[in-house]
């Protein structure tokens, strides 16, 4: 399940609908609000119903899953994709933001954030973007992280005091490109905390800084 304290300030810019208990459905940008922290369960699909769907975390989103019962976040399998439908716009934070462990990625999967290619559509958008996520004095941890079928990925960390967990992310069909800011997270791929933790396949473009 989703799990979030009990708040007087609604969590959602709009509302997410439970299905099954362990599906959920976007339909249209969510936001996670300064000091809410929004817990997602080992086993739990969080399905896109429409392009513009996405997570923007102000607060914290903490999404642990176990190797037996992952966490995948996707398109609606039961959307037919094409040039108008069939993508979404992936997860993200922004300012004003708070909380000391602003992301934590483990035995998760995003997939979904490009238009079909096979249909001969073309356009791409941001799978991941950590900066924001990148906090004073904080903890986040990217560790058994899949992302495929998607446009951009972009790891970048707006506090140098913020540390980072890094393990095992593997990375394949990105039509867009890869971004590894170093002198944010201050080591690179082929060195420190880095060094033989990524893997990628079928990524268009990789910029290292």
């Amino acid at each position: 399940m989703i799990r979030r304290p009990p708040r007087s300030t609604p969590l959602y810019s709009s509302a997410a609908s439970d299905v099954y208990k362990r599906q959920y459905y976007l339909n249209g940008p969510v936001s996670i609000q300064v000091g809410v922290r929004l817990t997602i369960d080992p086993g739990v699909e969080v399905y896109a119903n429409t392009t513009n769907s996405s997570i923007t975390a102000y607060g914290e989103l903490p999404a642990e899953g176990t190797a037996a019962s992952p966490i995948e976040f996707g398109v609606n399998p039961s959307i037919t994709r094409n040039c108008n439908q069939g993508w979404w716009s992936g997860i993200q934070s922004s300012t004003p933001n708070s909380g000391d462990e602003p992301l934590i990625l483990r035995n998760v999967t995003i997939w979904g954030t490009r238009k079909d290619a096979s249909t001969g559509c073309t356009g791409s958008y941001n799978a991941l973007n950590t900066n924001y996520f990148g906090r004073s004095n904080s903890f986040s941890a990217l560790d058994n992280l899949s992302i495929y079928d998607a446009g951009y990925v972009q790891f970048q960390s707006n506090d140098y005091s913020a540390s980072w967990q890094i393990n095992n992310i593997n990375i394949h069909n990105i039509s867009g490109y890869v971004y590894h800011y170093s002198n944010h997270f201050r080591d690179r791929c082929n060195g420190g905390s880095w060094d033989g933790k990524v893997t990628m396949a079928d990524v268009n473009q990789v910029h290292l800084q």
